[in-house]
């Protein structure tokens, strides 16, 4: 097992953020995420050893998938997907290095010029409609992160039911955080909308407007918390999912 001063040490060159559950790091033109092998599992300060959730393979599945489909049927600016694929006991997504910085390190007039534009790229997610929920070329949907508090159903995906009556349901992304948001320094444009891991089409109530708050997607007191609004849907509408984790190198 590892400490996190232990994963930095020993990180791919070039690697710029470890997390419990994933690292990532920038290759030329490139990006690459990849959940963490059996042997980078970290200790937390308490001196447990975390197991990250075993749905997190399926998120980056998700995160390519979704990438694939909006890049060919929207304009939203994007990372091209390259490509993903599952080795040394961890999965990976490769996709293009875009440049720029994250709205969160805008000053509040700046962002609320890039808040405008973003306004619009929701609208064009949810000018694409299905009669299911689901991820194009998936079969299986990740909830937001914020659903899994408190080691809810943590290890879980979930399947739309066959016999779920046709409504209508449309696109979103689900962490729509400011730090998922990259703009031209100079224009203020928007030239690219990350992480898309709990993207795909759910009930409109699904998207909340992150975007709005400078820290992370979490709700503050005086606003409306959906949690168990989107629990109670999960496990009305689809089949529990239990993903099992990645084989080890060794196995």
């Amino acid at each position: 097992m590892a400490t996190t001063q232990e994963i930095h040490v020993r990180k791919p060159k070039g690697s710029d953020i470890t997390l419990f559950d994933k690292v990532s790091w920038r290759v030329n033109s490139s990006c690459i995420k990849r959940t963490l092998c059996h042997y980078e599992r970290q200790i937390t300060t308490q001196g447990d050893l975390y197991t990250p959730p075993t749905t997190f393979p399926q998120r980056l599945r998700t995160d390519e998938a979704v990438l694939r489909y909006l890049f060919a049927k929207t304009d939203i600016p994007l990372p091209r997907s390259l490509c993903a694929f599952e080795s040394i006991g961890a999965f990976f997504h490769l996709t293009e290095h875009v440049s720029g910085i994250a709205m969160s390190d805008l000053s509040e007039p700046n962002k609320q010029f890039v808040k405008q534009q973003l306004v619009q790229h929701v609208k064009a997610l949810q000018n694409l409609h299905s009669d299911t929920p689901g991820v194009p070329g998936q079969q299986l949907l990740c909830p937001p992160l914020r659903v899994n508090a408190g080691k809810w159903r943590v290890n879980s995906c979930w399947k739309p039911r066959a016999d779920l009556p046709k409504e209508d349901y449309v696109f979103c992304h689900n962490d729509l955080r400011q730090e998922n948001v990259i703009v031209n320094p100079i224009s203020l444009k928007i030239v690219a909308i990350l992480n898309w891991e709990s993207g795909g089409f759910w009930p409109e109530w699904f998207e909340m407007a992150f975007w709005e708050l400078a820290g992370p997607n979490a709700v503050l007191e005086g606003e409306v918390n959906n949690t168990e609004r989107c629990r109670e849907w999960l496990l009305k509408n689809c089949e529990e999912v239990v993903m099992p984790p990645l084989l080890r190198q060794d196995q």
